[in-house]
């Protein structure tokens, strides 16, 4: 951050406290603009288009307006006071093309916009640079004014200011609706250079983007989540309030959801990437990302400062200043001496001089080489961190195909064993297939091994950042490895894949048949054509990084010739000059008076200094390289006005893939951008220097579930590569479900954690601690977290780094020894729980636990309960209609973390099963979840109510529902056999009766009241009598039409 700044931040947050209070400056009348409508407005934003027209003006909105259907593009560019008097403008659309677009698209130096609220949509067209709700650009400032709608740009995208300049403030400001971006996109402020105080985010920042244009496939399946990253690798430095900040964030609040499973780099619930200071603020929305993800920054960049030391040449050129001084006091001793030695000695002179200046036009150009080669390294560095970006989701996606074909070789083998097991497949199509199959087997080796070589160029390339010939190196490497892999994969591998296609459709034609042998051949191919697809992909993808890594504008070092070597030419020269003129000197005064010895004796010594120093130049490497130094330790942690992040509370859950935690994702310095606008220079200009960094979080509370999918999962840090965290606490959960690296503070540590307490549960593979996985400087930390993994698990740290401490920690006896399953004396060593709790630095929260019940929707009770208490009960739960409700089945007996708690709602069954198969009884309904059906059956003799006696299986249904109680419901019986006629027979409290029933294929339906029904179903008898009668009748009737017919034959006779 620019040292001016640092000088000006208390005072600019002063103002900020005057802001509230200072009323509207009384302007002459003519001096002042009344908008009362829509007309008013459109003509207030053409005058505008003159940067000077609105300076000393005061604009005063006296009515809503709505600008639905009206054309207006913007106030160009204001300079005044905007007084909104709490009125509305709704209905604003800038959807054109546009670079830098708002309601204002320019807030100028001095100007106040105050007491506004906008409603509309700002999406642009075009290049989208800067873009915000209220204000594109803001250099003045924003007073209590809020955005509600839609925001959409590229870089510098903001709900209420796409980019808030240096000196610019933004006060009580607040979006809410849908914001997105690609570059610095914050649900307040895009990019903020200036001060953001008590402004507030209630909208969702680049979510609902990607949820509309985004597929399915690259984005939902699991499998696409690398394909889905690499594509929008250009989401980064995204946050809740603002995606990147180098000045101010005080007292604000997300309460938005930001970010999408798996995307986005450097994602915060308040800033995605921050440099300044941020202090106080909080965050309840849920965040999600890839890499660098945290409930309040995802990443906290250091304040950087370059100390320049006096270099080689700067000693030579004092030296040989020196070297005159003593040169030409020699020359005021010889006046008496021969003409030879005087002018022996105007030489030595003459030369010395030479030499000084040499030196330091050598020194000059040489200092100019290096900051034109520090501008080609910081551009290099940033090249390749963005090419590492796309490497990384590429080549995670080239392993898991290339599991997936191994997966798919194994699934083929199995099926041609099987087909050759069953005789099904013999001959010249199994030996085809077979070879076929080992030709791939040998291909997938070379394509691993392809992929090897990838990878470690990769991690040679992140590992040279910041040296130029390495770098350059690494990435030829790298474009070599990448081209061998693409060749392998399209040739020798597709190829095989190919013949094993051909193979495996000779194969079914001779296992000749659709079942199930020739489809598990069929399914195992097209596994293997799907993944083959994926990893050519992939491997395109790495090649097309590597290529433009390496095809970019050319980046190098300027070689030390022309200007440069010319002058170290010059020099050499000059010092062997100097050199022969001093041996001739030498020479010629050996006969002189003694008068002039000392005066060589002292040249002499002189030129032995400057010998040496050249000597010990020569010794250290040709090519210096700068270096860092963390200094965090070192400072007064709370004067730090920079690379700072304190009091501030995470309260949502945070997810991401790599680095990711409640507070700060990582702690590191980012080389994907120009590290020179933040530096604070120290020192005179040199060729050499060492830069310092210092970056704190302290004084901040997590209490929101940290979730990640690979490694370095924390409560307050996930990646540490510097700094301090110091007096901060952590409550959430901590797991990363497929990676290591876990801890309830910090993940991977190599800075330092001072004076913090966890309290909480940690889950990773290895690498485990309560405090942090993997540590460098531990003191006086305090824990009573659960750690949980397969190696190096503590209740303090899963392992200590290579020269690691760690001293006056204490952890909660009962738990897993502090240190990989050991406790050192005086290091970190087991307490009591209830005299942890009574150290006198114990935080109040530390011993009492939070648990938040809600329903998904609100929270419905939060209870304070004691560590290792219990809940006696549990808060009623709000009914859902068509569904049973609970909590889950927790351990209430013992709560030992805060969580929050979200009741589990069921849709009620419509049907319960006896639990045979085929089910013999069912019942048909409305059940909760805990509804239990049970029936049993016995061989019974009974009589109805008239006295008759029957015999058979008499069934007894028994239906439980604690939840809902039993009502009517209808029974399934299942008959014995289909088509013969039936009776059922139930018992009630007046005995055993007749009752109606319904078939429904093999099943007998019936309607029952009650938990338990008894009922038979007996074999129905033939109806006699009536068969009898219907018969009788028939032979009437027929014997009717019989006489009838002969009566009709007879009179036609006659």
């Amino acid at each position: 951050m620019k040292r001016q700044w640092n000088k000006a931040a208390a005072a600019l947050l002063a103002a900020v406290m005057l802001v509230f209070s200072c009323p509207i400056p009384a302007l002459a009348q003519e001096e002042t603009v009344h908008i009362r409508t829509v007309q008013d407005l459109q003509a207030f934003a053409k005058s505008c288009t003159l940067d000077s027209w609105s300076r000393g003006k005061t604009a005063v909105l006296e009515a809503d307006l709505d600008l639905t259907g009206v054309s207006f593009s913007g106030i160009p560019t204001f300079g005044g006071m905007f007084d909104g008097g709490g009125h509305t403008i709704s209905g604003l659309s800038l959807t054109g093309d546009g670079s830098t677009q708002g309601l204002f698209r320019s807030v100028q130096k001095g100007a106040v916009v105050q007491d506004l609220r906008v409603e509309g949509t700002v999406s642009p067209t075009g290049t989208r640079d800067i873009v915000g709700g209220v204000a594109g650009r803001n250099q003045g400032t924003l007073l209590r004014c809020s955005f509600s709608g839609t925001v959409r740009g590229g870089t510098d995208a903001g709900g209420v200011a796409g980019k808030n300049e240096a000196g610019g403030e933004l006060t009580g400001c607040t979006f809410a609706g849908s914001l997105s971006g690609e570059l610095h996109a914050g649900g307040v402020v895009g990019q903020n250079l200036g001060s953001a105080v008590e402004c507030v985010n209630l909208g969702s920042v680049n979510t609902t983007q990607l949820e509309e244009e985004a597929t399915a496939q690259t984005v939902l399946e699991e499998n696409s989540v690398t394909d889905a990253a690499a594509d929008l690798s250009g989401w980064t430095d995204v946050g809740g309030v603002a995606g990147y900040s180098a000045g101010i964030l005080q007292n604000c609040r997300n309460e938005g959801s930001v970010g999408y499973p798996h995307i986005g780099y450097n994602v915060g619930g308040v800033a995605g990437r921050q440099s300044g200071l941020l202090d106080g603020c909080t965050n309840s929305g849920s965040v999600q990302g890839r890499k660098d993800v945290g409930g309040i920054v995802g990443q906290l960049e250091p304040e950087v400062t370059l100390l320049y030391s006096q270099t080689f040449l700067q000693k030579l050129g004092d030296e040989l200043s020196t070297l005159q001084t003593k040169t030409d006091a020699l020359l005021n001793d010889a006046g008496n001496v021969s003409h030879d030695l005087s002018a022996r000695l105007s030489a030595l002179s003459d030369q010395t001089d030479s030499a000084r200046r040499a030196a330091d036009a050598l020194s000059g150009a040489a200092a100019d080489w290096a900051d034109e080669g520090t501008g080609q390294l910081n551009d290099l560095s940033a090249r390749v961190s963005r090419a590492l970006n796309l490497l990384d989701p590429a080549l995670a996606d080239a392993d898991d195909q290339l599991h997936t074909l191994s997966q798919a070789a194994g699934k083929l083998s199995d099926a041609m064993d099987e087909a050759e097991r069953l005789g099904r497949l013999t001959g010249k199509s199994l030996e085809s297939a077979r070879t076929a199959l080992r030709d791939l087997e040998t291909a997938l080796e070379k394509t691993r091994a392809a992929l090897k070589d990838v990878q470690t160029a990769a991690q040679e390339l992140r590992a040279s950042l910041g040296n130029l010939s390495e770098m350059k190196k690494s990435a030829e490497k790298l474009l070599t490895a990448c081209e061998t892999l693409n060749t392998t994969v399209t040739g020798g591998l597709q190829t095989s894949a190919a013949a094993l296609r051909k193979a495996l459709d000779e194969a079914q034609v001779a296992v000749n048949g659709t079942d199930d042998l020739a489809a598990a051949l069929g399914s195992a191919a097209d596994d293997l054509a799907r993944a083959l697809s994926g990893l050519a992909n992939s491997s395109e993808s790495l090649h097309s990084a590597a290529q433009e890594l390496t095809s970019g504008p050319s980046l190098h070092i300027p070689a030390l010739n022309g200007n440069v070597t010319q002058k170290d030419d010059d020099l050499n020269e000059a010092l062997s000059s100097l050199t022969q003129a001093a041996n001739d000197l030498n020479t010629a005064a050996s006969g002189s008076s003694d008068s002039l010895l000392g005066d060589l004796r002292d040249i002499n010594q002189q030129m032995g200094v400057i010998a040496s120093l050249i000597q010990d130049e020569g010794s250290r490497q040709a090519n210096a390289q700068d270096h860092y130094e963390d200094v965090s330790d070192r400072e007064t942690l709370r004067s730090q006005s920079a690379g700072r992040v304190s009091a501030c509370r995470n309260t949502g859950a945070v997810e991401g893939d790599l680095n990711t935690a409640g507070i700060a994702g990582s702690m590191a310095v980012d080389l994907e951008f120009d590290p020179e606008d933040d530096l604070t220079q120290e020192g005179d200009r040199s060729v050499s220097f060492l830069i310092q960094t210092m970056a704190a979080v302290f004084d901040c509370v997590n209490e929101g579930s940290v979730t990640v999918k690979k490694d370095c999962a924390g409560g307050i840090v996930g990646l540490m590569d510097l700094g301090m965290a110091d007096s901060c606490q952590s409550y959430g959960d901590v797991k990363s479900t497929g990676g290591s690296y876990a801890g309830g503070i910090a993940g991977d540590a190599a800075g330092a954690i001072r004076s913090c307490w966890s309290r909480c549960t940690v889950t990773g593979k290895h690498s485990v601690g309560g405090i942090t996985g993997r540590g460098a400087v531990l003191t006086d930390c305090r824990s009573a977290a659960q750690a949980h993994g397969d190696a190096k698990t503590g209740s303090v740290a899963g392992e200590l780094m290579e020269d690691g401490t760690a001293s006056g920690c204490l952890y909660a006896e009962g738990l897993t020894a502090a240190i990989d399953g050991v406790s050192y004396a005086g290091q970190a060593e087991p307490i009591a729980f209830s005299d942890l709790c009574a150290l006198p630095d114990a935080p109040e929260n530390f011993s009492n636990l939070t648990l938040t019940f809600t329903d998904g929707e609100s929270v419905v009770a939060t209870l304070t309960v004691p560590y290792g208490g219990a809940l006696d009960s549990l808060p009623e739960i709000p009914a859902r209609e068509g569904c049973s409700a609970s909590w889950p089945a927790l351990d209430y007996s013992c709560i030992t973390a805060s969580r929050t708690i979200e009741a589990v709602y069921t849709p009620y069954r419509s049907a319960l099963s006896d639990g045979s198969e085929p089910a013999q009884i069912l019942a048909e309904g409305r059940f909760g979840t805990a509804a239990k059906l049970s029936a049993v059956s016995e061989e019974s003799a009974w009589q109805d109510t008239a006295g008759a006696s029957h015999t058979g299986t008499v069934w007894t249904v028994t239906v439980t529902d604690p939840e809902l109680g039993v009502s009517s419901r209808t029974l399934h019986y299942r008959l014995p056999e289909d088509g013969s006629r039936w009776q059922l027979w139930v018992r009630g409290a007046d005995g055993w009766q007749k009752q109606d029933f319904t078939i429904d294929g093999s099943y007998l339906l019936f309607t029952a009241d009650g938990e338990e029904t008894t009922f038979c179903v007996l074999p129905g008898t033939f109806p006699v009598l009536p068969v009898v009668i219907a018969a009788g009748a028939a032979l009437v009737v027929l014997a009717a039409g019989i006489l009838l017919l002969r009566r009709h034959r007879r009179r036609a006779a006659h």
